[in-house]
């Protein structure tokens, strides 16, 4: 009998890489203690790692940024705008931008924001994403955040196949993306 409660769910995703460990931990101990030798391996996986390995299975021809090459395109943008050029230091706001880029994608918002009143710095923040937005597009390039909205794209079309049924556990808020 498996105490863990993982044998016969499929693939198991997970909200984050520390849950996914401790799973699959526990799964190979009890098997253990249960007096196996060998046995298959757990299939879970964090969400994030499961999209990657997804979208890489497709072998695209476009490159996934990793976080730090996310952000020197977030900087490399600002410090070319007027209001980039006007901050001491546009690291902390290259970083803001891109959580903030990150969750209009993660819960679909339309990044012109055009429902909300403009600030000056809502204003600048919405034309540092389009001028994000274009060079992503132009040099072929996705987001982990992207990423996603890529592979629904890539599974309505057929591109990818996925298994029967999927597992989701640790999630207390789940996005529009999820």
């Amino acid at each position: 009998r498996d105490n863990t409660g993982l044998d016969g769910l499929g693939d198991v995703l997970t909200s984050n890489d520390a849950l996914s460990r401790d799973l699959q931990i526990r799964y190979s101990l009890d098997r253990r203690d249960r007096g196996d030798v060998v046995w298959p391996r757990a299939r879970i996986q964090s969400f994030r790692r499961y999209t990657i390995s997804l979208w890489e299975a497709t072998w695209p021809s476009g490159q996934l940024l990793n976080p730090v090459q996310e952000l020197a395109l977030y900087k490399s943008v600002i410090d070319r705008s007027v209001m980039g050029r006007a901050l001491i230091s546009s690291t902390s706001t290259a970083r803001g931008a891109r959580r903030a880029g990150a969750l209009l994608t993660t819960y679909g918002i339309d990044p012109s924001l055009s429902a909300y009143p403009h600030s000056s710095e809502t204003q600048a923040f919405v034309e540092w994403q389009a001028a994000v937005d274009s060079r992503l597009a132009e040099m072929d390039w996705t987001t982990q955040d992207r990423l996603v909205d890529d592979l629904i794209r890539l599974i309505t079309e057929r591109r990818i196949e996925l298994p029967p049924a999927v597992q989701m556990l640790g999630f207390l808020n789940v996005t529009p993306q999820q």
